[in-house]
């Protein structure tokens, strides 16, 4: 199918026939002629109204101009996230855009919403909208490249995308993949569903392991929402989101947990030759002892952290740390350490200040049930609340036997086991199996303080072993 795209004159990308969106594209329209031609040029289209008085020299609309509401409605539209979309898109070399009455070439929108995302950084407006159709447009730049990705990273990128048959969300991104030709990927339409996902994970982490990068893999796996479904050693894709701790340079920091030592990792094979086990070379470093009751979100952040204060300061935490070193651990573990958000604030803070201003806030709140926060209180706030959005759902935990502190996936429990695997730049939240006798299901990686650059390996008690996951 990729070659039908790669080979037409032009691909019209049919958002719909209603003209619902006609204000969303019209604004979209003006704000790219608005950086070469004033609204009151001769050469300014007839049919296209000119740009309002109120976008000023900035040439877009303010941030609380409605229209934003509308712009984001024309990217919610379902065809941006529909499977077969993704292919058809990246291959074609020249895209027209058809929304009612209007049309615009693919590239002048990108242009235009590259200016709009800019535009908007600093403001409160949610970009979350149009982000499927910039991941759109990356993959097209690559493309054009003659560089294209593996399975696994298109499978991580484009979460968000839907199907009417789900394993489609599988199959329509192997004609674009660098390695979608090989025969582990061929696509089955009568085999169960599950087991079309697991032919995935089997296959990619095989090869993973030979190029010695099986932890791309771990990263991103863990018990979900429905722990039988999957093994635990392979990621959910069949979600929209999951948040890779690993993946932290975009907030100025890097880990390094087992101190670069090579990754060492077999597979166990089952029925069917697809992967059923893990063996894993590992060091226990802790047992988890407290788990946060509320868990870091948006709508409960203020409880969060009064939980976390309430965990911090205990008998045994301030016989183990000084009252300072507790205050760190407050602000700077629930981010897992970041030194900078990855979106730019108009308010140029430090992430301790901009917790500072959270934090003052959360002291007023806790004893007046009503407590109207200013615009410049918001913004100072910003900065930290963004990198804690990095972690929604997300738990405060303490070690049993050295107090470490950190956070963890959402269904992490006590009595988990805290991990470093050998290659890994993250610990791993292990649980013990219920099924079989002595091994483990991957929880997922965490962060903890203490431990992050590998100081674990060099605790006394801290041995080499062998985990097997399921």
């Amino acid at each position: 199918m990729p070659e039908i795209f790669q080979q037409a004159t032009c691909t019209l990308a049919f958002l719909g026939a209603d003209e619902e969106s006609n204000l969303a594209i019209q604004t979209l329209m003006q704000i790219g002629l608005r950086e070469d031609l004033e609204p009151e040029s001769s050469q300014w289209p007839e049919d296209l109204p000119r740009c309002p008085l109120s976008w000023g020299e900035q040439g877009v609309p303010s941030a609380e101009d409605p229209v934003w509401g509308e712009v984001m409605s024309l990217f919610r539209r379902p065809w941006f996230r529909r499977a077969w979309v993704v292919q058809e898109i990246i291959v074609a070399s020249n895209i027209k855009v058809v929304c009612g009455q209007y049309n615009i070439q693919w590239d002048d929108l990108v242009h235009v919403m590259e200016r709009v995302r800019k535009a908007l950084l600093t403001t409160e407006i949610d970009q979350s909208a149009w982000e499927p159709f910039l991941a759109l447009n990356e993959l097209r730049r690559w493309e054009k490249k003659s560089v294209r990705w593996p399975i696994l990273r298109l499978l991580e990128s484009f979460r968000h995308v839907d199907s009417k048959l789900r394993r489609d969300r599988f199959y329509a991104l192997l004609g674009i993949a660098s390695d979608g030709h090989l025969e582990d990927f061929e696509p089955n339409y009568h085999c169960p569903f599950e087991l079309v996902v697991q032919k995935f994970a089997s296959a990619l982490i095989v090869r993973l392991i030979k190029d010695g990068s099986a932890m791309e893999l771990l990263y991103r796996a863990g018990m979900g929402s429905d722990p039988g479904r999957f093994p635990s050693w392979m990621p959910d894709w069949t979600t929209k989101q999951w948040n890779c701790l690993h993946e932290s340079s975009g907030r100025g920091v890097t880990y390094g947990a087992s101190e670069a030592r090579p990754e060492r990792i077999e597979c166990v094979f089952g029925p069917g030759g697809l992967v059923n086990e893990l063996r894993i070379e590992g060091y226990f470093v802790d047992e988890i002892e407290k788990v946060s009751d509320v868990a870091n979100e948006s709508h409960n952040r203020l409880e969060f952290f009064w939980g976390v204060e309430k965990m911090l300061g205990t008998k045994k935490m301030r016989s183990v740390y000084t009252d300072d070193a507790l205050q760190k651990l407050l602000w700077k573990v629930p981010i897992a350490d970041s030194m900078h958000p990855e979106v730019a604030s108009s308010s140029d803070v430090s992430l301790e200040t901009s917790y500072e201003a959270f934090r003052k806030r959360a002291k007023r709140a806790r004893h007046a049930q009503r407590y109207k926060t200013m615009p410049k209180q918001r913004e100072r706030e910003k900065p930290y609340l963004s990198v804690l959005d990095k972690f929604p759902g997300w738990r405060f935990i303490i070690t049993k036997k050295r107090s470490l502190c950190g956070i963890a996936p959402n269904n992490v429990q006590a009595r988990d086991k805290l991990y470093v695997f050998s290659g890994g730049d993250v610990p791993f939240v292990l649980r013990e199996s219920q099924d079989r006798k002595g091994a483990f299901q991957l929880v997922g990686g965490c962060y903890v303080s203490g431990i992050m650059y590998g100081q674990a390996l060099e605790f006394e008690d801290v041995t080499k072993t062998i985990v097997s996951i399921h």
